[in-house]
């Protein structure tokens, strides 16, 4: 009772299965049954033995843990059970201000459809305000936002196939768009993007990437506009920005960086002047990067065409010490996963920031270092994003591959010496890339998923569908597929206790290896998790050996 599923964990990003109303006399929550999902068996082994976990876990294409949805009411102690329906993901559950109906949302298993239903928590009828539909997937978010002076609401929507804010009232008409265009209402986390609203003003803030897909800002709008697409940008510095209204006063928290500023935190008004620097981390003689700002290699940016016309972002490091007429080998560093975007003028990729760190490390010793944003990864739109559907691993590795074909006509690369390398998704990423094409002459392939009918449910359904309904995709997708055609040096890392992308994987692509009688190079942490990268000791031991693997493979100077 009250706690969310695996599931709404994982890959939903609902952390909580009870929620009070506002008057605190009722309170709504789940009631779970996990007997429906499978059990595995699973092996996490640390340095002094291994030990075998039962555990539930709903694979691809198998039963879902039962969610119900029930609502207590204190005073009477009644409890009113609230019908969903079967085989269904219950995605997001808020009160209405009038502290007697649910707002929830109700996603069908092939996530195709989200209802917002209105439900009366005293008698639990419901009735569906609107419906979301795609081709392909809805994707959920946390932009729902009650008016506290009028009765109505906001919600985001990607009806147009980009994400933007409408304004609906308490029955779920439509009163406007709020914003529009071809870009996003976007924030970090899953999809959230609303910062606030000020209804005395009439004004609704937002994080938004219409300055550049590269960039976040945060804007303005009016409640009352009769122009979508006329929207006040406030924050000023170009580069990454995120923003939290002060309560009570005309300002705003500002938290930004840029690739030549690291975070740092101010008070500003909301015009986007500054009211008062709060942390200005400014890169002087204090700073504890300064001793390495010598040798700091600044990053480009850029963009190529794909195969269908959408632009592919990148962003791109030389080697220090770029001598003319030389050529250096290439790193092309990667994720390509639904969700992220790593092409960001941020300061060393903002939450991934060791691994922006590493690229710095692997410039300064002779490589040229390559990331870009493949078709599939994450807001940019609907025709940018489902590019994937179906078939995981095909577009994502052709965008790689218009990555490489600019590189070969840089002066200063050398068309012999390419590598790749990623962790989770980037994992399989450089697995597909260097099973799939014979560009690559080494790869690194961190905690990879190799066979995608043992991942779970909500995320890989979302891709690919139902395996029974889409066996082909599913086999074209799965590294096993395309182990024999395997080109290059391969190092696969995993950790011996990953709970997320399950240690398996990789030793059902190293038996399938041997199997092959191919050469390939291993390294398990036991103990390690999924994060194992993120940890101060084995992160240091991964990336101190990922630099020797490419400086032995792809023979680059060892620089300074």
């Amino acid at each position: 009772y009250g706690v969310a599923e695996f599931i709404a964990q994982e890959e939903m990003d609902r952390d909580t299965g009870y929620w009070w109303s506002p008057d605190e006399r009722r309170i709504a929550y789940t009631r779970i049954d996990d007997a429906p999902v499978q059990e595995v068996e699973r092996f996490e082994i640390d340095a002094a033995g291994a030990r075998s976990y039962r555990q539930r876990y709903p694979a691809a294409g198998t039963p879902n843990t039962s969610v119900a949805l029930e609502v207590l009411e204190l005073d009477s102690g009644d409890v009113q059970p609230v019908a969903l329906g079967d085989d269904i993901y219950l995605a997001r559950v808020t009160w209405f201000p009038d502290s007697r109906h649910l707002a929830v949302q109700r996603q069908s298993r092939d996530q195709k459809r989200l209802d917002f239903l209105k439900v009366d928590a005293h008698t639990g009828a419901n009735r569906t305000l609107f419906t979301e539909r795609s081709d392909y997937w809805v994707e959920l978010h946390d932009d729902l936002h009650f008016l506290e002076q009028r009765p109505a609401f906001i919600w985001a929507s990607r009806r147009t196939g980009y994400k933007h804010l409408y304004l609906y009232d308490l029955d779920g008409r439509l009163l406007r768009p709020l914003t529009a265009g071809e870009w996003m209402v976007v924030g970090d986390g899953v999809e959230s993007g609303l910062v606030g609203v000020d209804e005395r003003k009439g004004l609704v803030y937002f994080l938004a990437n219409e300055a550049s897909p590269t960039q976040r800002h945060l804007y303005a709008t009016s409640l009352d506009t009769r122009d979508p697409g006329a929207v006040r940008r406030i924050s000023r510095e170009p580069g990454w920005h995120d923003a939290r209204l002060v309560p009570g006063e005309d300002r705003y928290l500002d938290l930004w960086s840029s690739p030549t500023q690291p975070p740092s935190a101010s008070l500003r008004n909301l015009d986007g002047s500054l009211h008062r620097e709060l942390i200005a981390n400014r890169l002087d003689e204090h700073h504890p990067y300064h001793p390495w700002l010598e040798s700091h290699v600044t990053e480009e940016y850029g963009w190529l065409e794909a195969e269908d016309g959408q632009r592919l972002h990148y962003r791109l490091l030389k080697p220090r010490d770029l001598q003319p007429g030389r050529r250096y080998p290439v790193v092309v560093d990667t994720y390509g996963g639904p969700h992220f975007q790593y092409v960001r003028e941020d300061w060393m990729g903002g939450a991934r920031a060791a691994q922006g760190y590493f690229r710095q490390v692997l410039a300064q010793h002779g490589f040229v270092v390559f990331t870009l944003d493949n078709r599939g990864s994450g807001f940019r739109g609907n025709a940018f994003e489902t590019a994937i559907a179906g078939r995981l691993g095909h577009v994502e590795v052709a965008d790689q591959l218009r990555g490489v074909e600019f590189l070969k006509t840089q002066p200063y690369v050398d068309p012999q010496r390419i590598g790749i390398m990623g962790w989770s998704y980037g994992g399989y990423m450089a697995l597909m890339a260097l099973t799939t094409t014979n560009v690559f002459r080494a790869g690194v392939a961190g905690a990879p998923v190799t066979e995608w009918r043992l991942y779970d449910t909500h995320y890989t359904e979302r891709y690919l569908g139902m395996p029974a309904d889409n066996t082909k995709g599913y086999d074209a997708s799965s590294v096993l597929t395309h182990a024999h055609a395997l080109h290059g040096a391969l190092l696969l890392v995993h950790g011996m206790a990953d709970d997320n992308v399950l240690f398996t994987n990789s030793t059902l692509l190293m038996q399938r290896l041997q199997t092959l009688g191919k050469h390939f190079q291993v390294m398990t942490y036991p103990g390690g998790k999924h994060g194992l990268i993120r940890m101060p000791d084995t992160g240091r031991h991964y990336y101190e050996m990922v630099l020797r693997f490419f400086q032995r493979e792809l023979q680059a100077d060892t620089g300074s």
